[in-house]
């Protein structure tokens, strides 16, 4: 909890030297990248090194499924595609970004997103290394939770208020997926 507390300042006072040293350039610096609302790089997000394929993964590349999480805006219940599945640890953390948004219980970078490769435990000060994140590269975290050697998807879907479709979703758990059986 003391870690917890300790990050949480940390996040708050680099939130206010953020906001108080150009805001606008920071604003400027995030148009200009394919974020979405939470932070997410999409379309042109790169698979950490040393990714593995899951071995017969309950949804297969090309499977179409039903997200049933919602990470993102608009994305609980909507339908989209699986395009890739690896077998790793999925970690949930919490971070100051480079803008001084402190994220909390982010889900999910993968074991393969960690500076250091030693295997994650829930209390753990990490550095992430993830390339699907906006702001988030080199940051200090800390792990709220790990989901060990379980199933990672990549998904492209479209968002239920009809926006547009949203490419290379990285992570989802397979509890946080149903098939879509419709035609």
């Amino acid at each position: 909890m003391n870690k917890l507390c300790t990050f949480l300042f940390l996040g708050i006072a680099l939130s206010a030297c953020a906001a108080n040293s150009s805001s606008k350039t920071n604003e400027e610096n995030r148009q200009n990248q394919p974020v979405s609302a939470h932070g997410h790089l999409h379309g042109n997000a790169l698979l950490p090194a040393n990714m593995t394929a899951a071995v017969n993964p309950k949804y297969a590349v090309g499977q179409r499924v039903v997200i049933n999480e919602e990470h993102m805006p608009n994305s609980l219940g909507a339908k989209g595609v699986v395009k890739g599945a690896y077998r790793t640890n999925l970690i949930m953390v919490s971070f100051a970004d480079k803008y001084g948004n402190v994220i909390s219980n982010h889900k999910w970078v993968v074991q393969e997103e960690l500076a250091d490769k030693k295997i994650a435990r829930k209390g753990d000060k990490v550095k992430l290394s993830a390339a699907h994140l906006g702001g988030d590269m080199n940051a200090a975290a800390f792990v709220d939770d790990v989901l060990y050697q379980q199933t990672a998807y990549v998904v492209d879907y479209l968002p239920t208020d009809g926006g547009a479709m949203v490419e290379d979703h990285m992570w989802y758990s397979e509890q946080e997926l149903l098939p879509d059986n419709t035609k």
